[in-house]
This record gives structure tokens, sequence and C-alpha cells, in this order.
């Protein structure tokens, strides 16, 4: 019982960092016009190094840095203790990457881990937002800010939103043009938001194949939960039996608006 007890009080403390994120991405439309300009900056900088990718992200490293990548590596943990996909040691200034790991993750990590070496500052002047008001809200915000500053150096947004128009959002198309995966497409979709120059407004939500939601980015009106359990009839949850496959569905809520 005093268990039940501490893990519902424990529920509570940790959804208030995530509301307060929410607020974040709320006040700004999930569009953050500083970071935008400081991704053109880094990924004009990347571009002398080379065509962008991984081998030339491996080079900006190594070469501006001193930041080696080290591939094939099995018994490293991540931050947590746990063994992972990729890490980065500050110590030996080493990124590491298990054989698993996929390109399209290798060099979003690579391009993360660069902004965040190439211009701290402009994750740090989102993060001292008075919305966040504790050190996990602020460390969870880091996180996700560091995110989209690396999308933005990997999907640069004109040419993005110019190349998402033309294939009319085709996620797979977009994912081979980018050597992307899906979520990190999707990621990007969300942020197209500048005021003069919009994509569709779409939000994001993640499943695990257990129906927790471990991931969501609502749009104003469209209420997404924070943590738990969506409605079971959502198409979201039918997404598992059709691998490879999208999944659509028509909902309408019961204030009347509908999504696709």
């Amino acid at each position: 019982l005093i268990g039940q007890f501490d893990q519902a009080s424990e529920g509570r403390r940790s959804a208030v960092p995530r509301r307060e994120l929410d607020d974040l991405i709320f006040a700004s439309d999930n569009y953050f016009p500083r970071l935008e300009a400081a991704a053109e900056a880094v990924r004009a900088e990347l571009d002398q190094f080379g065509p962008f990718g991984e081998a030339t992200l491996i080079r900006a490293l190594g070469e501006r840095f001193g930041v080696g990548v080290r591939l094939g590596e099995a018994q490293d943990r991540d931050a947590r203790g746990w063994p992972g996909q990729h890490g980065y040691d500050p110590g030996t200034r080493a990124v590491w990457f298990r054989n698993t790991t996929t390109l399209a993750t290798r060099q979003f990590q690579l391009a993360r881990l660069y902004c965040q070496m190439a211009d701290p500052a402009a994750i740090d002047a989102e993060v001292a937002s008075p919305i966040l008001t504790s050190v996990s809200a602020r460390t969870l915000a880091h996180r996700a800010l560091s995110s989209y500053f690396a999308g933005a150096v990997v999907f640069p947004y004109d040419r993005f939103l110019a190349d998402a128009q033309a294939m009319r959002y085709d996620i797979d198309a977009l994912r081979e043009a980018y050597r992307a995966s899906f979520e990190q497409v999707a990621h990007r979709l969300v942020t197209l938001r500048r005021p003069d120059a919009g994509g569709v407004p779409f939000g994001f939500l993640r499943s695990d194949p257990a129906g927790r939601l471990t991931k969501h980015f609502p749009l104003p009106g469209l209420l997404l939960p924070n943590s738990g359990h969506a409605c079971p009839l959502w198409a979201i949850y039918a997404a598992y039996r059709m691998p490879d496959a999208t999944v659509r569905q028509m909902v309408r809520f019961a204030d009347g608006s509908r999504y696709l």
C-alpha cells in the first residue's frame, strides 16, 4: 500500500516538468527562431567540411573539437549506466556507437553533439525561460531543444519545407531524401511553424507496443495525454500490427473538432 502511494506521488511530481515543457512549446507554437538561426549558421559551417552526412560530421567534430568516433562498441553504457546504442564520453572526448545503431541515428546524434558544442548558448537561452521553474523541467527542455537544434541542422527549414510540399508530405520519400528515420522526419514536420512560411500543422504522439505513451508534441486545441494510455480506438494502437504501413484515421472529438 505504501509503495502504491509512493508511485502515485512520484507520478504527480514527474507530470509537472512535462507540463511546463508543454507550456513552453505552446508559448512558442513549437517554433524557436533563435535555434533556427543558430542551425543555419551551424549548417553553413558544416558545409565547409564537405557534403552533409555522417562522414562530414565525423570530420568536423574531429577537426574543430577533437572528438573521435568509435564504431562497434558493445561494452559501453549510456548516461544512466544501461547498455545503450550510443553515447558520448567527455573524459576521452569520444562518441561511441554499437554496430546495430542505424545510419539515421548516427547522423542525428553526431549533429546533436556538434550543435551542443558549436553553440551551447542558443540552447541555454531558450532553457532560461521563466516558464521552466524546476531543474527537472529545464533538464527535459534542454534535451528536447537539443534535438530541435539538431533537427533544424539535418533538415534546413526552407529546403525541407519545399521538399515536404513537393513530396506531398510523404514521410517515406523524405526519409530517403535526408537519410533519416520516420521519427526524425515527423519531429521536423511538427516544427514547420514559421509565421510567414508554415507547413501543415501536425501533432506528434509516440507509443510503445504495450500502448504506453512515451513522447508527445500537442497541438493547441488537440489535448494529448501526458502519460499512461490514450483511447484504445486510436489508430496508433493498430500500427504495430501492420509494420511499415501508414495507418490513417479521422477522429472527431466531443467539441466537434476533427483531426486526421
